[in-house]
């Protein structure tokens, strides 16, 4: 694990807790976290064919990345899924439609490089399905947790009532 990875990863903890105890700036530092760590692995999956991409990938990760159809899937559901679950998490519009293609991409990114690591026995694939199964893992958990809390029509009702008189 590098250590851009590792600073978000704390970060993101750290403005959980933050959220969690209701506490200010925790929407800010989530954000950020969890933008730097979509960034961080969009570069990181990103195709070595580009000569453009890979000067930007060798300055910020300096390894090699295998060139499979899945690493490439992967490179656009994970930093997806990431800022799905951001926006699920502040409570952003089209926060379910961003988790479809992000978890759709990183279902088929994880089926290919299974695939891939079965034929292959290759450390990067091993590493790549390890970080897709946890974030999606966590995306789909937060997938189906409900958004909005129902309303109570009858406490409703009553509270217009009584601005009306």
């Amino acid at each position: 694990m590098k250590k851009i990875e590792l600073i978000a990863i704390i970060a993101t903890i750290v403005a959980l807790l933050l959220k969690q105890f209701g506490l200010h700036y925790s929407g800010i530092i989530l954000t950020i976290s969890l933008n730097l760590l979509a960034i961080y692995y969009f570069l990181y999956y990103l195709s070595s064919n580009d000569p453009i991409a890979y000067r930007i990938r060798k300055v910020f990760i300096k390894e090699e990345v295998n060139n499979s159809i899945a690493v490439k899937i992967c490179g656009m559901g994970l930093p997806i899924l990431l800022i799905s679950i951001l926006f699920k998490l502040m409570y952003y519009p089209y926060a379910t439609t961003l988790f479809y293609i992000g978890l759709s991409a990183c279902f088929l990114s994880c089926l290919l490089s299974f695939i891939e690591y079965h034929n292959t026995k290759d450390i990067f694939v091993r590493q790549m399905m390890t970080r897709i199964l946890i974030i999606g893992g966590i995306g789909l958990f937060l997938f189906f947790i409900p958004t909005e809390i129902p309303n109570d029509q009858g406490n409703l009702k009553s509270n217009k009532m009584e601005i009306n008189k």
